[in-house]
């Protein structure tokens, strides 16, 4: 499941926006999307097969996310799905719900922010669910740039302090709480800030 919003310009990558406009940071995000699609869809030449939601805000955007997305995704999105109305923990727990409710018995979450996330960590992630109740990408910032369970625990969105540096750790400890096993992927970056962005178009010679 991959979480976007429509790029409207001023409603996303806030920050980068404050020092380039609204304009770029709206183009900037579709770039970021892009990567992400061109990272973590899956090729059935490199023996990956993972079924592919695309959540997303807001939700009378539909028509005009498929229009942006359907291109970079190559048709292989199953279901476009609104996400629900709260904040990030009430949609995911949203997410997971519609996920397991459909029948599958693993479901990851990600967001776009995070552009080294490939299939390689997709397919560990899927691995290491053989063994952990819940597997999280830890990014560097504090918050996760992945989640993923092979049951629904609504409960560990609840009450976590998001978009900032202790996100991961207050979810670590309600895993704890519910006695859910968890394991970890590499610790990457997202890409939030005006000097990350531009970082990441030195090393890739991308803009």
């Amino acid at each position: 499941m991959i979480f976007v919003k429509y790029p409207e310009p001023g409603k996303v990558k806030t920050r980068i926006a404050d020092v380039l406009g609204d304009e770029e940071a709206a183009q900037i995000y579709r770039k970021l999307v892009a990567r992400v699609s061109d990272q973590v869809v899956p090729g059935e030449d490199e023996g990956f097969d993972w079924t592919v939601w695309i959540l997303f805000d807001p939700p009378e955007s539909e028509l005009a996310v498929r229009d942006w997305l359907q291109p970079h995704f190559d048709g292989v999105v199953e279901r476009f799905l609104p996400q629900v109305r709260g904040d990030l923990g009430d949609r995911l727990a949203g997410a997971f719900r519609a996920g397991f409710a459909a029948g599958f018995d693993r479901v990851a979450a990600i967001g776009t922010d995070c552009v080294d996330l490939d299939r390689k960590g997709v397919a560990e992630c899927w691995d290491r669910l053989e063994e952990a109740d819940l597997v999280f990408g830890p990014a560097n910032d504090g918050g996760y740039y992945l989640v993923a369970m092979k049951q629904e625990w609504g409960a560990l969105f609840e009450g976590v302090p998001w978009s900032c540096s202790e996100t991961l750790a207050a979810s670590r400890e309600i895993a704890v709480r519910l006695g859910l096993s968890v394991s970890e992927l590499v610790r990457l970056d997202d890409i939030d800030e005006p000097a990350q962005w531009e970082a990441l178009c030195a090393r890739e010679r991308i803009g």
